[in-house]
This record gives structure tokens, sequence and C-alpha cells, in this order.
């Protein structure tokens, strides 16, 4: 799957975070379900920090920062080819800045920067917190 149209299904992944951070009774959500889907949201937003709005915001960039450090982390330790494998996963789904020249071309509507920086700080890290809190094989889930 080409992490490009994800630009485009705004409303499918801010439904999607709603859905991760629902309350589902954790023994009844598989371990790492929906890891990969929140950590390529999290990855593109870290990317526009960067590319776009380098120096703005340095405390909401500072917190994305150490969302994308914690889904780095966890992917090292639950994919079989650990940090390989991440780099693999990134490579392929397109969440590197040298394949994201367009990136900046986004507008706010189709922004996940400006989407993520817009929610209340507490239902973000309360969303990460529950997809990383036990580790298990990553996924998409359901949210594409």
């Amino acid at each position: 799957m080409n992490a490009v149209p994800l630009l485009s299904r705004l409303g499918i992944a801010v439904s999607a975070l709603a859905l991760i951070g629902a309350d589902v009774p954790e023994r009844e959500r598989p371990a790492g379900m929906g890891v990969l889907c929140l950590g390529a949201l999290l990855y593109i937003s870290d990317i526009e920090a960067r590319s776009c709005h380098a120096g703005m915001d340095p405390a909401w960039q500072e917190r994305l920062s150490r969302y994308t450090e914690r889904f780095d982390a966890y992917l090292i330790r639950n994919l079989p080819e650990g940090e390989l494998g991440l780099r693999r996963f990134k490579e392929k789904q397109g969440l590197t800045p040298a394949v994201r020249p367009e990136i900046c071309k986004a507008d706010e509507e189709n922004s996940f920067y400006d989407n993520f920086r817009k929610m209340d700080p507490a239902e973000l890290d309360t969303a990460v917190d529950k997809a990383l809190m036990r580790d298990g094989k990553p996924t998409f889930g359901d949210c594409l």
C-alpha cells in the first residue's frame, strides 16, 4: 500500500484515531492492532513538521518527535527484522521526507500535522498510550 493516498483520507484517519482511543476492553483488542496506522499518520505529521513548519510551535513538535520515537521503539521490538523492518516499513509506506516532496502543498484540511496539533493533547496521549501499551504483532487494524 502506498502511503501517498493517506493524505487524501484524513476523515477516515481521524475516525480511525477515535476508534483506536475508544473504550474497547483491551483483552478484546489484539496487541499491536492499529499501531501501523496511527504510527504512519504520526510519521507523516513529523515529516510535515520538519519539512514545512521547522522551528514553529516547538512544544508541539517536541511532543510529535517523542511520539514517533515511541513508535520507532515499538516497531523495532515487535517487527521480526527489528531496525531493518522499521526502515523497510517506512520506505514501503513512503514515510520518509525524500519520498514526500509534495507534503508542504497539503492545505490545512489535508494536513495531519495541523489536525493532530488541534486535538486535545490528553486525547492524543491516550490514543498513543493505548496503541503502544502491549507488545504484539503491529498491524494497520481496520483504520484504512
